[in-house]
């Protein structure tokens, strides 16, 4: 969920105007693919941002273990001085196993991103701009593995804690910042800037970590003993599982293909601007992990994902496009019946012929786009 202040700061020297400004477009949505998409397609301005709603989208979500499995949030009473392991309840793969909550200013927003190996949700800070105006900043975001998948090594050098009863670490991580994806779709060759991240176990063997949102030039927002707090009120749901939702069914897809990870559940939700869908062959790499990874850009592997954002209106100087595809880039796209949406389909491992994104996009049945309430749960 990071990376889009730095591209935001690209935007601002060199793309050409948007209809909207800097701010509006972090509080339409952080996700840095929004911008790279609109470059892409032409003729939209720089990014395509979605309207703010006064509501959030509020599905009943819940929390994977293992990919097929869960845990209840409290555990059995202790026996003979141990705690006897909690049992295993079935969770369908794609299914949301916990909520979002409050603390203080703080709030946890239902989690709309989920693969195999994780879910994960953006925190958020509400305070007041200089007007007085109500506004959310995204300020950290909570990942919660499934059982089994996560090694905390990049955390056990920091301060060994005691979170819900069970071991924790706290420590200050950095990340890159740059303009550049490598070949597993991550930033390098930039600055290292640091920020705050918490790991702790929300049950056997299943962690969940919190991490600070790491901008350039800006102070650390969530303060360590937050995170604390934050993961302290953390709990899976005891109701049923909620699988997440697609505002489309795929008619064809390349041999072999299935979905892989899903990452958003309304066009409308706060800091949510576009919705990504990622389709390739499964091949266990979301199994072992010692943190998030970019599931959307993996250049070593052909994949196709699709992505949906809104129509901006173009600037003055925009080119109209001549070709649904990007010559030499495999990335094609679709202006959706009513002018509100476009439709993106891309290879970034640019493997997979125009040929092939042409015919996953217009295999595409949509729901109402607008209303996820319509969009088709994952089988």
């Amino acid at each position: 969920m990071r990376d889009m202040h730095e591209l935001l700061q690209i935007a601002r020297e060199d793309a050409p105007p948007a209809r909207y400004g800097v701010d509006d477009i972090v509080a339409a949505g952080r996700r840095r693919r929004r911008w790279a998409l609109a470059q892409r397609i032409g003729g939209i301005g720089t990014v395509a941002v979605a309207v703010v709603t006064a509501g959030v989208l509020v599905v009943a979500n819940l929390a994977l273990s293992g990919g097929t499995t869960a845990q209840p949030a409290v555990p059995k009473a202790p026996v003979d001085g141990k705690a006897p392991p909690a049992p295993y309840v079935i969770v369908p793969p794609f299914s949301f196993t916990f909520d979002g909550y409050r603390l203080d200013g703080y709030r946890v927003l239902p989690p709309d991103q989920i693969n195999e190996g994780y879910q994960r949700a953006a925190i958020v800070r509400d305070t007041k701009d200089a007007n007085g105006k109500r506004r959310a900043d995204y300020v950290a975001t909570l990942t919660v593995f499934a059982r089994g998948v996560f090694a905390p090594t990049k955390f056990t050098s920091g301060t060994k804690l005691t979170v819900q009863g069970r071991e924790a670490y706290q420590t200050r991580l950095t990340v890159k910042r740059s303009h550049q994806f490598n070949a597993d779709g991550e930033f390098v060759n930039g600055k290292d800037i640091p920020y705050d991240a918490l790991a702790w176990q929300y049950a056997p063997d299943a962690w969940a970590v919190i991490e600070e949102e790491a901008y350039q030039n800006t102070p650390v927002d969530l303060l360590p003993a937050t995170e604390v707090a934050l993961a302290e009120r953390f709990t899976l749901r005891t109701a049923a599982p909620v699988a997440a939702r697609l505002p489309f069914r795929a008619g064809y897809l390349p041999a072999g293909y299935e979905l892989l990870a899903v990452d958003g559940q309304s066009m409308t939700a706060e800091h949510r601007g576009m919705v990504t869908f990622v389709y390739g062959r499964p091949d266990g790499w979301l199994n072992t992990l010692t943190g998030p990874v970019n599931v959307q850009h993996r250049r070593n592997i052909p994949t196709v994902v699709v992505s949906i954002l809104w129509v901006d209106t173009p600037p003055p100087d925009a080119k109209k496009r001549t070709s649904r595809c990007n010559p030499g880039q495999h990335w094609c796209m679709s202006k959706l019946p009513g002018g509100v949406f476009y439709v993106v389909a891309e290879d970034p491992s640019e493997t997979l012929p125009d040929a092939e994104l042409l015919k996953v996009l217009d295999g595409l049945d949509f729901a109402t786009i607008k209303r996820p309430d319509t969009w088709h749960p994952v089988a």
